[in-house]
């Protein structure tokens, strides 16, 4: 399968960009590598940019995406921009996610989830596609 996101570390964040359909695997693989590549990157903050991405989303798969994100997350401050149509707008997920205890922000406008997580765009950044930061 090919992946549908890259991973680039920049002044200390992550920035996940993904685009395409989303899938059941798919974001199984985003919570397996996302996290790992964090840690092994040594940052604390990651900003996920999905306004390319599409397709539906269920009640059900909000609440596991906000539990996954709880847990495989823990100890990192995360900013997710959406594409008005991909944002659920009771805030399901969110909430969820926020009460396991996330540091967690959800936004539709890329500056605000910036200004959320006090950093800057990225710029100048390899790409290593869905596997983590590159050795320096």
């Amino acid at each position: 399968m090919e992946d549908w996101f890259t991973i680039t570390e920049d002044s200390g964040c992550l920035y996940v960009r993904g685009s395409g359909l989303l899938s059941e695997s798919g974001i199984r693989e985003f919570f397996a590598k996302v996290p790992d590549a964090a840690h092994k990157a040594g940052v604390l903050k990651v900003l996920v940019d999905v306004r390319e991405a599409e397709g539906d989303i269920t009640t059900a798969q909000h609440y596991d995406f906000g539990s996954h994100l709880a847990d495989r997350f823990r100890g990192l401050r995360v900013a997710i921009v959406l594409s008005v149509s991909l944002r659920d707008p009771q805030h399901f997920g969110e909430t969820v996610a926020l009460n396991r205890g996330a540091d967690l922000g959800v936004f539709t406008d890329i500056e605000e989830a910036h200004r959320f997580l006090g950093v800057r765009p990225a710029k100048d950044c390899i790409q290593a596609k869905g596997e983590g930061v590159p050795d320096a």
